[in-house]
């Protein structure tokens, strides 16, 4: 709850003033966290989308918002909607084994709690927040551009971890079958991602080598840094053979 108390004196006209303010920046400030998780998941299929752009389709009719495109940094187109999904992204999996198709459909979530904040679309025709560009409006639909933030906020705030809360990790190890792991946080059950860094029999270096690079390329940062960091010690393993 925010509270906004009328200053003693002050005209009840300007107090209505200041608090459509406070709102505005609350809505703009709501729709930056939603890119922020939107440009994590973009970026985790398409590394060059990274700082780069994304179209986008809001129906006013029908309520409905759709990723429609996405360029890199430099303008050059990554993905369409209306075009054939290329073989490298068609491969590509999440960590938690979700496809692109997945992914999209988490993004137009995101989108779609961000529209809720900023409000309708034909108050954005006046004044776009910042990093959105009104492309056209037709029919009831508008288009627009938005930056996607740059890779450094990005990865400052999925990296950060909150405060004052606890996680709790549950492993269950089968020395035959692997482990599974199940995390709470404050109590709650959560999806965890488990990387098991284990050089026992069997690795030649490359395939250690490549299981790094796969382990961490999803990952988060700060994650993606002790991955790197534990697969290189493990490389000294007697079990991890060059050839």
């Amino acid at each position: 709850m925010i509270a906004l108390p009328v200053a003693p004196g002050e005209p009840l006209s300007q107090h209505a003033d200041r608090a459509r303010a406070r709102l505005a920046a609350a809505a703009e400030e709501c729709c930056r966290i939603q890119l922020i998780h939107i440009s994590r998941i973009i970026t985790a299929a398409l590394h060059d989308a990274a700082s780069g752009t994304i179209d986008v389709a809001w129906d006013a009719f029908m309520g409905e918002k759709s990723l429609e495109a996405i360029y890199a940094a430099d303008g050059t187109l990554l993905w369409h909607a209306d075009n054939t999904l290329p073989e490298a992204l068609d491969r590509f999996r999440y960590r938690n084994g979700k496809t692109w198709s997945d992914a999209v459909e988490v993004i137009n979530g995101h989108l779609d709690a961000a529209a809720i904040a900023l409000g309708n679309p034909d108050a954005l025709e006046d004044r776009c927040p910042e990093g959105w560009v009104l492309l056209r409006a037709t029919g009831g639909v508008a288009f627009f551009r938005i930056a996607l933030p740059d890779q450094a906020t990005v990865d400052h705030h999925i990296s950060t971890p909150p405060a004052d809360r606890e996680l709790e990790i549950v492993i269950d190890r089968d020395p035959d079958h692997g482990s599974e792991a199940t995390a709470f946080l404050d109590g709650v059950e959560c999806p965890a991602v488990v990387t098991a860094v284990d050089p026992g029999r069997g690795w030649t270096r490359e395939n250690w080598q490549s299981a790094a690079t796969d382990s961490a390329a999803t990952a988060s940062p700060a994650a993606a840094a002790l991955i790197h960091q534990l697969f290189a010690d493990g490389e000294d393993s007697p079990y991890v053979f060059n050839t």
